[in-house]
């Protein structure tokens, strides 16, 4: 669900505020089969207050023998007016969101019932169901609009209901209007009958979904269709079917254009197309930008306006990421919109190329950093009104943007349609998806996500460039982010010069780590360019410049000698020249291990020119292979660096 598009951003975060989602770790007493839904509109259009009366009949199985059920329904805006169960009238009780349905004797476990409820709205509060006059808004609408949006625990606000996203029912969603009107929901339309001045609309769907995910929106639309052929048959075709204002229908044309090509690729990404039917209703006002209700996305009336391809693309990846597979507690939200950005990330770039793409994620970073310097929390199981922050959304589709050039992209697609063959029309959870990526790729990849799902944070990156002996590249890099963990991830240098145009990919592992590379006659390539992560593959701010140029040194004789003994047992003897001439310089010896992490400094001084023989006694260090670096400085700029490998063994 795009929360986040322009026109509506300040009204999303409004409501971002003020949500306070449900998440559960247990599960329930019974299954929902199924839901017959009624809802009679006829006199709520034609006293233009939107209130209306309904039943649902709920299908269910018990988990274990009870005498009572619990479900959802939200006290002071859904009236319960009567429960039954057969021709016996049950008793209930009826608090804040919770409906009590008490059986006269106790129900055994696997026993599957039929629990009618009947019940009205008569509240103007706008949760769950919303109801516009098309003269209090403005602008005016070409007519009066009802419809529902439930994301993340609404639906309990317009009927009762199991309202949670782990609990699949199929839907039969039955509801009268007036004869003009038109009714959008998620199925098929096995019934469209008008008696007078009434008519009734039935939709049925063919696969099970979520309560948020039901949905209806009812004016005086206008239709007109589209024909999506299944990539993997070809003869057989779906209905793409668009619901919007008579006014609106050019710029609906438009706007649309690309849908049927989304869905191609998409099926060709993911896996064929899941669902009987698509389609898209625009409504208006709307707090959001669009809603991926299953089969029927909703979407705000601006997005005909031409500038909302992202958008539309964002909701019709959800009817895999979300509708197909559904975050089975809000904890998960990621595997919702983190999958459904990257799917608009992936249209992006089959559509206009990699640049584009590019382009998409940084924004995409950016606006996640500039969240993050605001509060901090991992993308799994975000706080309390940060359902639909930017982190979920776009940090999520980085994860699977670094993923996907973790394990390259025929592991990654291949897991992408085994996520969702595996647990097709159900519920899924991160722990899961890590399984799918473990049995593709034949790896453990736990620590990937427990360093980007689990954990907060992102990592801040410094890098210098040196050279030493002229045939020598140093690349220090550093990671300085505070209040979050030191990442662990490949990175990639992109190295130019006048003969040398390369990118080298590394490791990183520690807070500082150094990169050497040696090149046949640095000397004649002149001055280097050093660009770290040239293509945007991790999430990651880098100081300063994300380029570095360096010019070669000047031709002084200092030179480093390898150490003497080497392989040494306790102590080695290690030997360099400073150049000649009258100036002092500052000359460091470090010593490194092959993580690159600095073990000890062995000297530091002011000297001039001349030989000298620094005696290293390795205590307290045990056997393995280690680096030894000198510097030079001559106060102001780095003269010499030189770079050797050593190895003690006790």
């Amino acid at each position: 669900m795009n929360k986040f598009s322009r026109f509506c951003l300040w009204n999303a975060i409004l409501l971002i505020l003020i949500a306070s989602p449900l998440i559960s770790e247990g599960r329930n007493e019974f299954d929902v089969l199924h839901y017959e839904i009624f809802i009679d509109l006829y006199e709520g259009l034609m006293q233009r207050n939107g209130y209306y009366n309904g039943y649902v009949k709920i299908k269910l199985v018990l988990n274990k023998s009870s005498n009572e059920i619990n479900i959802h329904s939200a006290s002071g805006v859904i009236q319960i007016d009567s429960v039954f169960l057969s021709e016996n009238k049950l008793g209930y009780q009826q608090n804040y969101e919770n409906l009590k349905i008490i059986f006269p004797s106790l129900i055994s476990q696997g026993e599957t019932l039929i629990v009618a409820i009947y019940f009205q709205r008569r509240s103007d509060l706008e949760r769950g169901f919303y109801f516009y006059r098309s003269d209090e808004v403005s602008p005016n609408l070409p007519s009066d609009i009802a419809y529902t949006m439930s994301e993340p625990s609404d639906a309990r606000y317009w009927l009762p209901c199991y309202d949670e996203p782990w609990d699949k029912a199929k839907v039969d969603l039955i509801i009268k209007v007036r004869s003009s009107y038109l009714v959008a929901s998620n199925g098929l339309l096995i019934r469209d009958e008008i008696n007078g001045n009434e008519r009734i609309f039935h939709w049925r769907s063919k696969h099970p979904m979520s309560t948020y995910l039901i949905a209806f929106a009812v004016s005086e639309y206008i239709t007109f269709s589209d024909w999506y052929h299944k990539v993997s048959n070809p003869s057989d075709s779906i209905e793409v079917k668009y619901y919007v204002w008579r006014e609106d229908s050019l710029k609906a044309v438009s706007a649309f254009k690309n849908v049927v090509d989304m869905m191609k690729f998409f099926s060709l990404k993911f896996g064929e197309y899941p669902f009987e039917k698509y389609g898209m209703v625009a409504v208006y006002p709307f707090r959001y930008g669009g809603m991926e209700h299953q089969t029927m996305t909703t979407i705000h009336r601006k997005w005909l306006d031409g500038n909302s391809e992202g958008g539309i693309a964002h909701e019709l990846a959800h009817q895999w990421w979300g509708d197909l597979v559904t975050c089975e507690t809000w904890a998960e939200i990621w595997l919702n919109e983190g999958f459904a950005s990257y799917g608009d990330a992936l249209y992006t770039e089959y559509k206009y190329g990699f640049e584009a793409f590019k382009s998409k994620l940084e924004y995409w970073a950016k606006a996640y950093f500039w969240e993050d310097s605001i509060i901090r929390y991992p993308i799994y199981n975000p706080p309390s009104g940060r359902l639909f922050g930017t982190a979920v959304y776009y940090k999520g589709a980085w994860v699977l943007h670094m993923l996907r050039n973790l394990i390259g992209d025929s592991a990654f697609f291949a897991v992408l349609q085994e996520w969702g063959r595996r647990y097709a029309y159900g519920t899924g959870t991160t722990q899961k998806f890590i399984q799918v990526v473990n049995d593709i790729t034949g790896e453990d990849l736990s620590w990937f996500f427990n360093q980007w799902v689990y954990e907060a944070g992102y990592p801040v990156l410094d890098f210098s460039v040196s050279f030493a002996n002229y045939d020598t590249l140093f690349i220090n890099l550093r990671q300085t982010q505070r209040n979050a963990i030191i990442f662990r991830f490949p990175i990639e240098f992109k190295i130019q010069a006048k003969n040398l145009d390369t990118i080298l990919t590394f490791w990183t592992y520690s807070a500082d780590t150094v990169y050497i590379i040696t090149l046949n006659r640095l000397s004649a390539l002149g001055d280097i360019k050093v660009q770290i992560d040239p293509n945007g593959k991790i999430l990651k701010k880098v100081l300063s410049f994300p380029s570095k140029e360096v010019n070669l040194p000047l031709p002084f004789d200092f030179s480093l000698h390898q150490n003497y003994p080497n392989p040494f047992n306790s102590s080695t003897t290690i030997s360099f020249e400073i150049a000649g001439g009258s100036k002092v310089y500052l000359c460091e010896l470090k010593i490194f291990d092959v993580l690159g992490r600095e073990i000890r400094k062995a000297f530091s001084s002011e000297l001039g020119s001349g030989k000298y023989n620094i005696h290293f006694v390795a205590d307290e260090i045990s056997s393995g292979v280690y680096f030894y670096e000198l510097r030079v400085s001559d106060g102001s700029k780095l003269v010499y660096r030189g770079f050797k490998k050593m190895v003690l063994i006790k």
